[in-house]
């Protein structure tokens, strides 16, 4: 077996297999409707105390943080950012004791990652790292840290999103900015995200379309607005590691219509919230004005609300917390069937 049938047929285990893992994840974190991270000292008075969130990391991760931290600010009432590591080694913003840095690092020998942990600390600022290697060098330097399994697959920022999702819960809490009822409720929709992320028989249906459609085309742009832009970042590098065809990404806003109105070209589009449901129908309009091919991958409610009904996929509804989750797990079984499909086309030839 060469390299790059491995590579794609070991992600499509492992893609097959996110239901089961976000069960499993959620089953370890979440007892009593409440939520447990065993490895975190983190009071009600530090949490309390804090004023910034910074979301850091590299890659992936920076993409993850970008999609997490617009609903994390909503969880817990304090503002919130994303930073590329290296951004954050070499920002000359002042960070202090109000300020929680929370470090994205599954390897956990990122060294830009370990430089902004540094730099967090000698600052004064309360550190959380998330990482799923326990002796790593970042492991080691954050005392507070989410250790989180990682098999290496591309599907792995669904597990960090959720862990952060669940995190901005925790905080959300001890701030008081949500209620228990509120948490609790959350939690228990947190649980029903197992199912959907199961294909139904209507799913596969609206799978098997998209892939109708996007296997017309060569060129493939992936875009989202706000938080969705990390998500089509993440979900380009899934279309080119295991279809190996020509996935980018770039922000809804800043699509040229120049160059995307060719007709070997097929945009993407993701909406996982309707918070920017007008900007979004905006930009949608004028992209069809302009004769651009487009694919929207979306929820039933929010279709409903946009008022699209052309090429357009969508999925069960969670909550725009959870959507995310759903949205890119629905993306990358189209992508395990558009490889499928290749590879069935190329033994029959």
């Amino acid at each position: 077996m060469s390299t790059n049938e491995y590579i794609p047929n070991n992600l499509k285990s492992q893609i097959n297999g996110i239901s089961e893992d976000i069960k499993s994840t959620l089953c370890e974190l979440i007892k009593n409707d409440r939520i447990h991270f065993n490895s975190l000292n983190l009071s009600k008075h530090k949490a309390r105390r804090i004023e910034t969130i910074i979301i850091t990391g590299t890659g992936n991760e920076y993409n993850i943080a970008k999609s997490a931290a617009y609903n994390i600010e909503m969880l817990t009432g304090k503002n919130t950012i994303a930073l590329n590591s290296y951004e954050m080694m070499s920002n000359r913003a002042t960070l202090n004791k109000s300020t929680l840095v929370i470090i994205l690092s599954p390897e956990g020998e990122n060294q830009p990652a370990l430089e902004s942990a540094r730099r967090a600390k000698n600052q004064g600022a309360m550190l959380i790292a998330i990482t799923d290697k326990e002796e790593s060098e970042v492991a080691e330097f954050c005392k507070n840290r989410i250790e989180i399994s990682n098999n290496g697959s591309v599907y792995t920022p669904c597990k960090e999103y959720l862990y952060l999702a669940l995190l901005g819960l925790f905080i959300g809490q001890k701030t008081k900015n949500l209620p228990k009822l509120t948490v609790s409720v959350t939690l228990k929709i947190a649980q029903m995200l197992v199912g959907a992320t199961v294909l139904s028989d209507r799913s596969k249906n609206e799978l098997s379309k998209a892939l109708g459609v996007i296997s017309r085309y060569n060129n493939l742009l992936l875009c989202g607005f706000g938080a969705d832009e990390g998500i089509a970042d993440t979900l380009a590098q899934a279309f080119r590691r295991i279809n190996r065809i020509n996935a980018n990404s770039i922000p809804l806003c800043q699509i040229d219509f120049s160059i995307t109105a060719q007709p070997s070209c097929l945009v993407i589009a993701i909406i996982s919230s309707g918070a920017y449901t007008d900007i979004v129908n905006h930009r949608l309009t004028q992209m069809r004005e302009n004769g651009i091919n487009t694919l929207i991958f979306t929820t039933e409610n929010i279709s409903s609300e946009l008022c699209i009904k052309d090429s357009i996929v969508t999925v069960t509804d969670s909550i725009p917390l959870f959507n995310p989750v759903i949205l890119a797990a629905s993306i990358l079984q189209t992508a395990i069937l558009a490889y499928d499909d290749e590879k069935d086309e190329i033994l029959s030839a």
